[in-house]
């Protein structure tokens, strides 16, 4: 899923190249952060991110 290029099966016909995962789990992975993912497909699918806590900027 969070594969570049990455297409499930497009049952809404909404278009897409499969780059919008790819590049929000790097991002994320570049914050030392992670994203999951949990799908029932009758209903609907969450993501979840997870980041470190910072120290506040001066």
């Amino acid at each position: 899923m969070f594969e570049k290029f990455y297409q499930a099966d497009n049952r809404s016909n909404v278009g897409g190249l499969g780059l919008g995962l790819a590049i929000a789990s790097r991002i994320i992975a570049l914050h030392q952060g992670r994203i999951t993912m949990v799908s029932n497909p009758a209903d609907h699918t969450t993501f979840t991110v997870y980041l470190a806590k910072g120290q506040p900027s001066s």
